[in-house]
Order: C-alpha cells, then sequence, then structure tokens
C-alpha cells in the first residue's frame, strides 16, 4: 500500500508543534505496515528529519492507494484519487469530496454522524462546527498513537533537574498553553490554600505559553518545554492537570496520553473524550473541587492507592502503543480500500 500524506502548508514535518508531532505519529504507524510519502516524499522513521526536505508542496501523482490530506484544501481539492480529510477545520467541500473523514476518537465519529440529528451538537463541540454540517460519506476513527519512547524516566539525569526546577516537592502540574480557551479547571487554584495545609512541600507548576494572568501568587510560572524533554518533566511530577477546555468532549487530549505513557497520575472531569481516552473504571475523575482535593490529598498520602493507579495506566497504555494502533489502522484502511474494489 502506498499512502500520501500532507499537513496544511508544512514542506516537511518535524517535532516542533502539536499538530507536526500527532501526524509524525501517524506516519510511523502508518509506516509498519505500507509505503509512506509525506508531500510526496518518502517518509522514513529511521532517518534523522525522516529523510524530509524543505521541497515546494505540488498536487501529488495519481498513483498512491491513499491520500490523507490535513487542513489543505487547494491540494485535497485537485486529489483524484481515494482521499481522506481530517473532521476539523471544518471545510464544507472538503466534507462533500471526502471518501472519508478521520477523527482521533469514538465520540467524536458518532457524534458527527449524529450531528444534523440532535439539536446539542452546537454545544456539544463549543462551536467549532456550524449550526449544521455537509453528511460525509463515511467517518472513520483512526484512534491516537502513543510513541514507544514515553515510558516512566524518574532515574533519569533529566528528570532530577526537572525535579529542580519544579521545586523538589509534591508537584501537581499543568503542560500547555494557559489562555481564557486552554486551561486547567479553576477548582484546583481554589484549593491550593487548602493543599499547602495538608501538603507542606507542594509545588505548582504551569508549564508552556502562559497568555493570562494567573490568579495565584503560589503557582510557578515555566516557560514552553520542548518536546523532546516532555517526557522527562512529565515524569518529574507526582499529579498532572488536564485542559477542561469544551474541546474535552470529543477531542482526545496529547498530554493525557503522555501521563498514562509515563504512569504519572492525571486528575480531570469525565468529558466524553477523556473517558474514552482513560476508561470508564479510572479512578482519577472528579465532579467538584471537594473531591478534587480529596483525589489529589489520597495520591499524596496513599503509597499503595498511588501504585494502583500507575498499574492500571501501564496497562491502558499497551493497548495505545505503536504497534497495537498500526494493526488496527491497518485492518480499518486495508477493509476501505478492499470494498471499493
Amino acid at each position: 500500500m502506498k499512502i500520501y500524506h500532507l499537513l496544511a502548508t508544512k514542506k516537511r514535518i518535524e517535532n516542533a508543534s502539536g499538530d507536526q508531532i500527532n501526524e509524525i505519529k501517524l506516519c510511523k504507524s502508518m509506516s509498519l505496515f505500507a509505503d509512506v510519502y509525506y508531500n510526496n516524499q518518502p517518509f522514513n522513521a529511521e532517518l534523522e528529519g525522516f529523510g524530509l526536505e524543505e521541497k515546494e508542496i505540488v498536487v501529488p501523482p495519481d498513483h498512491f492507494d491513499l491520500y490523507i490530506v490535513r487542513n489543505n484544501f487547494d491540494v485535497f481539492s485537485q486529489i483524484k484519487g481515494t482521499k481522506f480529510c481530517l473532521a476539523y477545520p471544518y471545510n464544507e467541500e472538503a466534507f462533500r469530496n471526502a471518501d472519508a473523514v478521520l477523527t482521533t476518537t469514538q465520540i467524536w465519529k458518532e457524534r458527527l454522524e449524529q450531528f444534523n440529528e440532535r439539536s446539542d451538537s452546537f454545544e456539544f463541540f463549543g462551536g467549532y462546527y456550524p449550526e449544521t454540517i455537509v453528511q460525509p460519506k463515511q467517518i472513520i476513527n483512526i484512534g491516537q498513537v502513543l510513541a514507544d519512547d514515553y515510558v516512566p524516566k524518574t532515574s533519569d539525569f533529566k528528570c532530577f533537574q526537572f525535579k529542580a526546577q519544579f521545586g523538589y516537592g509534591f508537584t501537581v502540574a499543568y503542560f500547555g498553553r494557559v489562555d481564557n480557551e486552554a486551561k486547567p479547571h479553576p477548582d484546583y487554584l481554589s484549593i491550593i490554600p487548602e493543599l499547602e495545609i495538608q501538603i507542606p512541600e507542594l509545588k505548582t507548576v504551569f508549564a508552556g505559553n502562559i497568555r493570562v494572568e494567573i490568579p495565584s501568587k503560589r503557582v510557578i510560572k515555566v516557560g514552553k518545554i520542548n518536546y523532546q524533554d516532555m517526557v522527562f518533566a512529565t515524569s518529574a511530577c507526582d499529579v498532572l492537570l488536564c485542559n477542561e477546555h469544551d474541546e474535552a468532549n470529543w477531542l482526545a487530549s496529547g498530554k493525557t496520553l503522555e501521563a498514562i505513557g509515563c504512569e504519572v497520575p492525571i486528575v480531570l472531569t469525565p468529558r466524553p473524550a477523556r473517558v474514552e481516552q482513560l476508561g470508564a473504571d479510572y479512578p482519577l475523575f472528579y465532579n467538584t473541587k471537594e473531591e478534587l482535593l480529596v483525589l489529589i490529598l489520597k495520591l499524596y498520602r496513599d503509597s499503595n492507592f498511588r501504585s494502583s493507579v500507575k498499574d492500571y495506566m501501564r496497562e491502558r497504555a499497551k493497548d495505545l502503543r505503536i504497534g497495537a494502533h498500526s494493526a488496527r489502522l491497518e485492518k480499518t484502511f486495508k477493509d476501505f480500500l478492499n470494498k471499493r474494489k
């Protein structure tokens, strides 16, 4: 199988942003069962820069079995072969002309299939889609990929460096941009004073592009951390917080995925996409700030509980690793193409 892939106007992809990182992991997964070409260039996971150069983007030739284009509707519209686009950003013509639209969660797929039939669709998707949409011919959930190198790094020197940067305490951290849309739940800020009484060595860390004022002097602010170092920074934490924006209803979270890989407990509200990622039995979902306080204190005081959470995440990670993901994706794509013959 030969697969063409393109992300927006990126002539090549690198570990420089969340979107590119996700596409790299997808390309790595697909390359286990197919010849993958990014922007008409062979993608090789073993080579530096994946063997890609800054080449001009042109409409690909027609000899590929499958074309996957994300957010480049000019190129997408000119492709004649079997073509998929990602379900976001929404584009009416792309939804109309795609042979399939791709999502990364099952709840996203199901709610798009029901979009025009349900009165709460606009609200559920937080305004990311219009009031009505063009119903795609088919919607495929391709899932997310957990990189094989995302494992606990607590014994690594770089992890100790981050522990020092974070203050050598019991670290509760939020990674990612902080603005009016993307931010941890305000319930956490409200319980910091009580947590500090119960946990004298508490350190609260917000790391990333912080665009709004944090209404607490108790938060340690750290700049953006390179993706290559995130596995060490994540492993340096005792508890993680999650983005609680409306997109948590439907969009998978890379930070949740990374927490699973590093076996770091992450506390979060039970939004549909997060429940899908972590499983309905995950023990660290909360609905009130009182529940959040109890969970963090239990993680601090109860080593057996903390170990059971880590064991749960280790098991959860197995189905998300690249090998398992690739096997599912291969079957999905082959079944799709075989039905079109």
